[in-house]
């Protein structure tokens, strides 16, 4: 982490985590194949990563609103905290959305997210060195961005970025994201929430 250090990067993430209160299948456990759930809430979360993951906003809302529709609401509750401009935003494939990506470079903030399979784009440039794959794409709006891949044993990585870093810190940087879903796993464990009782969404 040294480089994190020195460079004085502050990252923050961008996630959301989902809790059944009741399904389809309470009475003999949440059925993971099917999927189907009844009533959940989601808990939209804004947070500084590493080396303590320090939420800055939380948002709460029913299980079948998208992650997408709150992420603008995340950005502008946390610049209350930070200058978003100060910051590199990771989110992952659930946010996913060209003009999205066009927005946050018009507004000078940086960003990592994993680059969706199907994307089309055109190929500006490109550089390998030691099984990373490094581009300047064109995407389908007119967005010109970086796309860095990496061919390893366990698989293939993929990311999205603005960022003009070396590729190994750019992989680094998103891996910081496991730093939130480390703390929604943490919620779930401390507070033993198996029911959720509520007569609207603000109780």
């Amino acid at each position: 982490k040294h480089w994190k250090m020195k460079r004085g990067l502050k990252v923050l993430g961008i996630d959301s985590t989902f809790i059944v209160w009741r399904s389809k299948y309470s009475e003999f456990g949440y059925c993971g194949l099917t999927g189907e759930i009844d009533e959940g809430i989601k808990i939209h979360t804004s947070a500084l990563l590493e080396p303590l993951t320090i939420p800055l906003t939380v948002m709460i809302t029913p299980g079948d609103v998208h992650d997408s529709l709150e992420f603008d609401d995340l950005l502008e509750d946390s610049n209350v905290f930070v200058d978003l401009q100060d910051v590199i935003l990771v989110f992952d494939k659930g946010y996913w959305k060209l003009d999205r990506f066009k927005e946050l470079g018009e507004k000078g903030y940086r960003f990592i997210t994993p680059m969706k399979i199907n994307t089309k784009y055109d190929v500006l440039s490109r550089k390998v060195d030691k099984g990373i794959l490094d581009e300047f794409v064109k995407l389908s709006n007119g967005s010109i961005l970086r796309s860095v891949t990496f061919y390893t044993d366990e698989g293939v990585e993929r990311y999205l970025t603005n960022l003009d870093l070396p590729p190994e810190e750019i992989r680094e940087i998103y891996r910081m994201r496991w730093s939130i879903e480390i703390f929604f796993r943490e919620i779930k464990s401390y507070l033993k929430i198996e029911r959720f009782v509520g007569k609207n969404l603000n109780t």
